[in-house]
């Protein structure tokens, strides 16, 4: 396998295990902690933040921009730069969102469990509730960045397959 292979066969999956895992984080996990008490949905977040970051985000991020990355630097002709261009433009995108966005809230929401005495309701159950809310509602636009670049390289890599499969039957 050429490079050129290996990093289409890394960085679309990458990216749409990315967005998939994100999805998922905001449609079926989080939510679940809006009804929960207040020492308990703190509790369950930063285990979950924790492993979406260290686990999930910096290594499929990391894969995807690297192989998007690649590809946008060894593609033949302008269409296929300008698609993983965009795909790698994306995943940053997804980084930034992450660090100046998402971050912020999700240290408070660390800071509210670290600093409550478990008993206590320290910000009150509406405070957290409101934080979790908008963790949900940033995650949606980390979502779209990485789906959308997934999609976005994918179609590259059919439309190249396509373009060559053609050619070879001319």
């Amino acid at each position: 396998m050429n490079t050129v292979s290996v990093a289409k066969f890394v960085g679309v999956p990458a990216a749409l295990l990315l967005g998939g895992y994100h999805f998922s984080l905001s449609h079926n996990i989080i939510p679940v902690l809006y009804g929960q008490p207040a020492s308990v949905a703190l509790s369950a977040f930063t285990p979950i933040y924790m492993t979406a970051l260290t686990q999930v985000f910096l290594p499929a991020g990391f894969l995807s921009l690297t192989s998007f990355g690649t590809l946008t630097y060894k593609a033949e002709n302008t269409t296929e730069r300008f698609l993983y261009g965009t795909a790698a433009a994306m995943i940053v995108g997804f980084g930034v969102v992450t660090k100046f966005v998402i971050v912020p809230v999700a240290e408070r929401l660390m800071f509210f469990e670290e600093t409550t005495p478990l008993g206590s309701k320290f910000g009150g159950n509406d405070e957290v509730v409101r934080l979790l809310k908008a963790f949900t509602s940033h995650n949606w636009f980390r979502v779209v960045f990485a789906l959308g670049a997934g999609l976005i390289a994918l179609y590259a890599v059919m439309t190249t397959v396509d373009e060559r499969a053609h050619k070879s039957l001319l």
